[in-house]
């Protein structure tokens, strides 16, 4: 696989981590007792952006994968015995 794409999988499975930890705090008890109502509120908004980052990086590694399977379809097939001319 690309390099690139490992670095999108990578990207986005530390911001899930991240996700789940703000998530955690935002619903525990001691985030509860800490944060004021503008701060939850500010927390709500930064799980919705985050998420929305992770759906779109989510996106562009389900592209990014498809495209190279085509890709690799296409050289099986114009290349007599997979010579790599492609």
């Amino acid at each position: 696989m690309e390099e690139y794409i490992e670095r999108m999988i990578q990207e986005k499975r530390e911001l899930d981590e991240r996700i789940v930890k703000l998530v955690t705090f935002r619903y525990s008890e001691k985030g509860g007792e800490l944060l004021n109502p503008g701060q939850r509120s500010l927390m709500d908004r930064q799980f919705s952006v985050m998420t929305a980052y992770s759906d779109i990086l989510g996106e562009r590694i389900f592209n990014e994968k498809a495209k190279a399977r085509r890709y690799d379809d296409e050289k099986c097939q114009t290349c007599p015995g997979n010579l790599g001319c492609c």
